[in-house]
């Protein structure tokens, strides 16, 4: 019974993360880089959806090799649509290559759906095996012929 909980409540903690990363990423923009050899990989949240991305430094940012996290706050709230024009995007979802930046957008509502699909199928194979028939059926007054 306890096992069975742990492992439901491990696939419910994305669905929370995402939840809250959602709200959070209204008002800020988070973001986690690497960056190596003159070039970097990172992600973040803005806005509502989770960004990967790809990319020389920009110019007139020279960071040293290494992991860097940034948090800065957003007074503007924005979701869709997206106020870039030479983004391509539907339904949150959103991707763009340009001259120095490679950038691949998955909306939060998509990453809760699919975490809630996930959860769904291990509550049912979680649950513990029915004892004999579901619903027993008996009648109340048998009838006895003579």
């Amino acid at each position: 019974m306890l096992r069975r909980w742990i492992i439901r409540i491990i696939f419910m903690l994305p669905i929370l993360l995402c939840v809250g990363g959602w709200g959070w990423s209204a008002k800020h923009d988070g973001r986690l880089e690497y960056h190596r050899h003159g070039h970097w990989f990172g992600g973040g949240t803005l806005w509502g959806f989770v960004c990967v991305n790809y990319g020389p430094p920009s110019l007139g940012e020279i960071a040293s090799d290494g992991w860097i996290c940034r948090i800065y706050p957003r007074t503007e709230v924005h979701f869709w649509p997206r106020l870039f024009t030479d983004h391509f995007s539907f339904l949150g979802f959103g991707y763009y290559s340009g001259f120095s930046i490679t950038t691949i957008e998955v909306p939060y509502w998509f990453l809760i759906l699919v975490f809630s699909a996930l959860l769904f199928v291990v509550w049912r194979k979680t649950r513990p095996p029915v004892k004999g028939r579901a619903f027993p059926v008996e009648l109340s007054n048998p009838k006895v012929e003579p």
